[in-house]
């Protein structure tokens, strides 16, 4: 259900992914031909679906801690509240925070690498490029990246994120012309669809935390036996 969700994610934020990450697509273009044209976007694509297997086998690890330690209900229902008080206030205050000096360097140091590699136009650069662009903030990537930790196994987080960056590929790949076409003539701000999707993935989050036993929605999570058995054994004084 999960693993679902997250190409879901990304299927449904490729037009949020259009908006923000448009010009660097058509700026792949590397001549007229239409297969090599495809196939580099498809290179770019790719690096970036890398990086997000990356940041998920990282959240799993860190949302593993809790499980171990059986707050996986606790942890879920808390995300999905976290993910409805970033919607209800969060984005107002997102780019004053990323203009705090700290933020600053870093994205200004992935900014010029992109730029670097977006000249070379090789193979090579292309997929660097979509590597160092899975990187750049991105409140569509701290969603997805929310449920990678729910998720809290290493392993299916990253198939989650990676999943999540292959649900980008139709909009990347195919349709981002055409959406960009669109989003010029009738001045389309995709960015009102992520906190629709934002909110139906905190319903899920809580739904599974409350742990009803709804099937594919909200069944009984399992307990860490280790854990359980450790906190049963008799203590002797």
């Amino acid at each position: 259900m999960f693993l679902i969700a997250g190409f879901l994610t990304g299927l449904l934020g490729g037009l949020h992914c259009i908006g923000m990450c448009g010009p660097i697509v058509m700026a792949l273009r590397k001549d007229e031909n239409a297969k090599k044209d495809l196939f580099n976007k498809a290179i770019y694509n790719t690096g970036r679906v890398v990086t997000y297997g990356f940041l998920g086998l990282a959240a799993g690890i860190f949302g593993g801690m809790f499980e171990f330690y059986g707050m996986q209900q606790i942890v879920s229902v808390v995300t999905g509240i976290l993910i409805i008080v970033f919607v209800a206030i969060g984005f107002v205050y997102t780019k004053r925070v990323l203009n705090i000096s700290i933020f600053q360097k870093p994205i200004n140091f992935l900014k010029s690498k992109l730029s670097y590699f977006l000249k070379m136009k090789t193979k090579t650069s292309f997929f660097l490029l979509g590597i160092l662009n899975g990187f750049l903030p991105c409140g569509l990537v701290y969603l997805a990246l929310a449920g990678a930790f729910v998720v809290s196994e290493p392993l299916l987080s990253a198939a989650y994120m990676m999943l999540f960056g292959i649900g980008t590929f139709p909009a990347m790949m195919l349709f981002g012309a055409i959406i960009l076409k669109l989003k010029q003539k009738f001045n389309i701000n995709f960015n009102k669809f992520i906190p629709v999707f934002s909110l139906i993935l905190a319903v899920i989050f809580i739904l599974r935390g409350l742990n009803l036993g709804i099937p594919m929605i909200s069944p009984h999570l399992k307990t860490d036996k280790s854990v359980e058995n450790h906190l049963q054994e008799p203590c002797c004084h």
